[in-house]
């Protein structure tokens, strides 16, 4: 790889060279830029199935007639969200 680069640079001009050095430069930007957004939705993504996992439990605890405060103590919910909960 990087005989093939040096074989590849070796005709450039001192200015050539410099906009190479750049776009490859850009490019790994553009590559941990993309990288940091992949991480960061694969995050959300997993907090965003944990709440709604919380919602699942906290609904068929309301179905079964269960207390809202316990379902608060047993899913860590606030009991606003709790009591804003769709059943259907």
């Amino acid at each position: 790889k990087e005989a093939f680069e040096i074989a590849n640079t070796a005709g450039m001009s001192e200015k050539e060279l410099e906009i190479q050095y750049k776009r490859h430069d850009f490019i790994r930007m553009q590559r941990g830029a993309i990288e940091f957004a992949l991480k960061q939705g694969l995050q959300q993504g997993i907090q965003q199935g944990i709440q709604q996992g919380k919602i699942e439990v906290a609904k068929s605890l309301l179905k079964l007639g269960e207390k809202v405060e316990k379902i608060s103590q047993a899913t860590g919910l606030t009991i606003e969200e709790i009591k804003g909960i769709n059943l259907y």
